[in-house]
């Protein structure tokens, strides 16, 4: 097997793999060794050399050795421990230490009973020993040894060089000496991405790799953080708990365990686990399912042997905060192939047992990430471990502008932002600071400072590609949900948002307060869920309103208004038994229902889809009858949002309050053919502002 074949970090969520970047920062590592001795391969690829590398960290030492047999022996063999034929007719003899708490004995027998190092040496065979710590290797190989070397950290040019490779693309970016020397496998491979941007690889490597030694670089506080006001407020909640626990004013037993931070890619999750240990005081330490899984070869034995070392650090610097990436990698027992299942459910038991078995995790604040909280087993969500839910959305328009201004920092202090981030609307943080990367890349190149027009080149141009009577009709869409859980749930809405060219092709979105993944409540009684469903339907029956008839903006995919509401529905049947007046006996509990099944169940289940669509009807006509009500006020949001492409939670309800929509009153109806379907002149002249 080829050795880039070997080093896959494998994507178990997707069900594919990409290159790992740890072969080249190894290989990175090694040439630096090679550069600084020149007469090293030479000596290292005599008859019975023998020769001890002492490499940075135990995690190093795998790909070290790798990096090893490529450069020095240029050779592809693997040298097979298990018989005697094998050892008399290898080219080499390697040892390795990868466990802190393990050592070979002084003298090493073979197969054969034969003092292992001095038959090797005997037969002209090299003998290699990779260890951290010499003293763990066998004391005849480090007596006998020709030479030891030093496998010192990259440099930060060898690094960046590594990453370049890596990407396939010159990085700008360059560490210093002292960051890339606190660079670990783990950093690396959290800091992988799809289509890999070098200078952005770098950055995140060396954040993380100083973050995890409690060091952030130029790590942002909890009030530099703009639209996610629900993490943000849990982060101050828990920092003042943390300063209580420390001084002893508070039992562990009072603070919140861990969250569970979701949202999608480029939200700021991890940004926001570095402010939250910066905002505590406390040492960051980070892991991840991938970084776990591509730990050693790979098998269960080495994946749950990093899962476990990563919670043994960050009990040794508890307080901390320790974050999990890629919750949902772990996968859901209940929904594990036959030929996975035995791997997957030990996996997740022993993440349960770390979270919260046997052995104490007091000062151990765990905060998950993930995109798809929907795919998470349920018992990692049970009280005690991550039972608190935070979304963080894409930002609105506001929160864009104050991103910009954190990353523009002292530059473009006096310009009107405000234009650049309406046009940025649906778009991430993420995107922004490449924004602002690339134009200060274009300002440097050039020899001057940086200009408003460098960053505006680098925003998207909001054309919009559709036709105004579309992008009425998505206002009211959107709007008419807007509507609706201000109404059933005052101080629930967040923001409201219209975006034609998001990068995601999606026309609009809504922010609210949610309670838990799928936003499902634990208490949630019938009306709770008829109130779910009606806001979910309320876009559907705005148009239906409003505009004469319904489009189809609210079905399609799994994540459409449609899906997640049957979704819903039929979750009230199967695991809640909800669709009863709540007195009635329960029906069967068939479990929990994962989104992307509901289709084929509800065609293999007449019976329940007839339930599911029941509830649906049920939560359709409370989405209608306040629409009805809030006929006059939709119209009124949607020509805002027209005009500011995002409002806010705030300004909907105080909108709502000039003109008292939350009280009963009776809408004037009208025919179809009366009824207004785009208000063209309104129309028109909102949208040249909102062009503008």
């Amino acid at each position: 097997m080829a050795v880039s074949d070997r080093y896959l970090l494998k994507r178990a969520k997707l069900g594919r793999v990409a290159p790992c970047p740890l072969p080249f920062v190894a290989r990175a590592m090694v040439s630096q060794a090679l550069a600084k001795q020149p007469d090293l391969a030479r000596a290292a690829t005599r008859p019975s050399a023998a020769i001890v590398v002492e490499v940075p960290h135990e995690e190093w030492v795998n790909e070290v050795a790798e990096a090893w047999r490529e450069l020095v022996l240029a050779t592809e063999e693997v040298p097979n421990d298990g018989d005697d034929e094998s050892l008399s007719t290898a080219r080499w003899v390697e040892f390795r230490c990868l466990e802190s708490s393990t050592a070979y004995p002084s003298r090493v027998r073979g197969p054969d009973g034969r003092n292992r190092v001095a038959a090797a040496l005997a037969r002209g065979q090299a003998v290699y020993g990779f260890s951290p710590d010499p003293s763990r290797l066998p004391q005849d190989l480090c007596r006998v040894a020709d030479r030891t070397v030093w496998i010192s950290p990259l440099s930060g040019e060898r690094l960046r060089q590594a990453v370049s490779a890596y990407c396939k693309k010159e990085a700008k970016f360059q560490p210093t000496d002292e960051q890339a020397g606190l660079v670990m496998p783990g950093d690396l491979l959290l800091s992988v991405r799809p289509e890999p941007d070098p200078d952005e690889m770098l950055r995140r490597t060396v954040d993380l790799a100083s973050a995890r030694r409690g060091k952030p670089v130029d790590a942002p506080r909890l009030g530099d953080l703009h639209g996610m006001d629900a993490a943000v407020e849990w982060g101050h909640s828990l920092a003042r708990d943390l300063s209580d626990y420390r001084s002893g004013q508070l039992s562990w037993s009072a603070i919140d365990r861990g969250a569970l931070i979701c949202g999608p890619t480029g939200t700021g999750k991890t940004t926001f686990a570095r402010a939250l240990a910066q905002e505590c005081s406390v040492p960051l330490v980070v892991g991840s399912v991938a970084a776990w899984q591509a730990s050693g070869t790979g098998h269960l034995g080495d994946m749950l042997r990093a899962m476990r070392d990563t919670f043994s650090e960050a009990r040794k610097l508890a307080p901390c905060i320790l974050f999990v990436d890629e919750m949902d990698s772990l996968g859901n027992r209940t929904r594990y192939e036959d030929r996975n299942r035995d791997y997957g459910v030990q996996v997740i038991n022993s993440f349960l047992e770390l979270v919260d078995g046997i052995e104490n995790r007091e000062g151990v604040v765990l905060i998950g990430a993930t995109n798809h909280p929907e795919a998470l087993d349920k018992a990692i969500l049970r009280p005690g471990r991550l039972d608190r839910s935070i979304t963080i959305d894409l930002p609105d328009a506001k929160a864009l502008e104050g991103i910009m201004r954190h990353h523009l920092a002292a530059d473009l202090r006096d310009a009107d932002l405000s234009d650049l981030a309406r046009r940025a609307t649906g778009h991430s943080g993420a995107h922004v600071e490449q924004w602002i990367r690339s134009a200060r890349r274009t300002a440097r190149h050039q020899g001057r400072p940086l200009e408003h027009r460098d960053l505006d080149k680098e925003v998207p141009n909001r054309a919009v590609a559709t036709t105004p009577e579309t992008l009425w009709r998505v206002a009211i869409h959107e709007a008419g949900h807007a509507l609706a859980i201000s109404v059933l749930r005052p101080g629930a809405l967040r923001s409201v948002t219209i975006t034609p060219n998001a990068p995601n092709g999606s026309f609009g979105s809504v922010e609210w307060i949610s309670y838990g993944p799928g936003d499902v409540d634990r208490n949630m009684t019938r009306e709770t869920l008829v109130t779910r469903l009606a806001e979910r339907l309320a876009g559907r029956a705005a148009e239906a309103v409003v505009l004469g008839q319904a489009s189809s903006g609210a079905g399609g995919t799994v994540a459409s208004d449609l899906a997640q509401a049957t979704w819903l529905a039929v979750m009230g049947v199967s695991a809640f038994s909800l669709d009863a007046d709540g007195q009635a006996a329960p029906s069967l509990w068939m479990g929990p229902i994962p989104p992307e099944d509901v289709p084929s169940l509800l065609a293999a289940q007449p019976e329940l889809a007839a339930r599911a669509n029941a509830l649906l009807a049920e939560g359709h006509q409370v989405a209608v009858d306040v629409v009805n009500r809030g006929q006059g006020q939709i119209e009124r949001i949607a020509a805002l949002l027209l005009e500011r492409s995002s409002v806010s939670g705030q300004d909907v309800e105080a909108l709502l309050g000039e003109r008292g929509a939350a009280r009963s009153r009776t809408s004037r109806k009208r025919p179809p053919s009366a009824r207004r379907p785009t208000n063209q002149s309104v129309t028109r002249r909102l949208l040249a502002a909102y062009r503008r």
